[in-house]
């Protein structure tokens, strides 16, 4: 949150009766039309409540745990008194009938996610026989892994080729490299590229992964490449990589169209996560109707 928010964000705390810590909510406060709101940040896609549950804890009683963390924090939520409210929860924290409860409207997402990234070999059987040949090609075998790409030049290039696609990037350097070098500091943080010989970086992926899962953040394809398979061998070579350190392999998104036929087509399950959303402000909900 630092990195991403700067000293713009604060945390809300969910005790139990032990009085240890139960959940947590951390958001960011910034002001949509001069109001005050609490938005998502950008590249990371969850961010909503986290339940901490006791150990042993039953399934029964896990329920009830989470719906007493969702109301607390939901009634602490109403007291901030902000305009807008829009985060979303990562796809483990489904239940939110307690925010329901207080107003808040709910939508469904979806991520895909492989479970079990230890044996990525069915990853590669289940492709479709015109990508299999691609990642068989002498062209692609001639690319190597690489782990040396500095974040400037990722981005930089990431940010190019949007540019050549008539897109502009959402997000400054200075904001990339601050959730880079974070994650860096952390130890769980890699920009993957495919290299040919001449060192022409094919394309390359940002992953940032934890004991839990790991997450594609970002996704650079070189204009001059893009027909030679190397665009579904990142994600291939970036399962390799990561199956030593976690379990599961997250997408990271989305519902676009070719996006989501890319990660189904990599044995993605699909996954709903939910975005919930609250509007107070009489100018604000004339500005949502307006949008929609």
């Amino acid at each position: 949150m630092q990195a991403s928010c700067g000293d713009a964000w604060d945390v809300l705390l969910s005790y139990g009766s032990d009085g240890e810590v139960r959940g947590f909510l951390c958001y960011q406060m910034c002001r949509k039309f001069g109001f005050r709101a609490i938005l998502p940040q950008l590249i990371t896609l969850y961010q909503g409540v986290w339940v901490i549950y006791p150990d042993d804890i039953s399934n029964a009683h896990r329920d009830v745990v989470q719906r007493e963390v969702y109301e607390d924090l939901a009634s602490q939520l109403d007291s901030l008194g902000v305009g807008l409210y829009e985060q979303s929860f990562h796809y483990s924290q489904f239940d939110v009938e307690a925010f329901i409860n207080h107003g808040y409207r709910h939508s469904e997402r979806y991520t895909y996610i492989l479970d079990n990234i230890t044996d990525i070999q069915p990853v590669i059987d289940n492709l479709p026989i015109k990508k299999r040949s691609r990642l068989r090609s002498a062209r692609y075998r001639a690319l190597t892994l690489c782990t040396d790409m500095p974040s400037v030049e990722f981005y930089r290039s990431f940010r190019e080729e949007l540019h050549m696609r008539g897109e502009k990037i959402m997000y400054s350097e200075e904001y990339f490299l601050s959730l880079y070098n974070a994650a860096k500091e952390h130890g769980g943080c890699q920009i993957l590229s495919l290299k040919d010989s001449e060192g022409n970086v094919h394309s390359a992926l940002w992953v940032v992964w934890d004991a839990m899962s790991s997450y594609a953040l970002v996704l650079y394809i070189n204009p001059k490449f893009k027909s030679d398979g190397s665009s579904y061998g990142i994600y291939i070579e970036a399962m390799k990589y990561l199956s030593d350190k976690t379990q599961v392999f997250d997408f990271n998104g989305s519902m676009i169209p070719p996006v989501a036929q890319r990660n189904e087509m990599l044995s993605g399950r699909k996954v709903p996560y939910m975005t919930l959303q609250k509007i107070n402000n009489p100018i604000l909900k004339i500005w949502r109707r307006f949008k929609s």
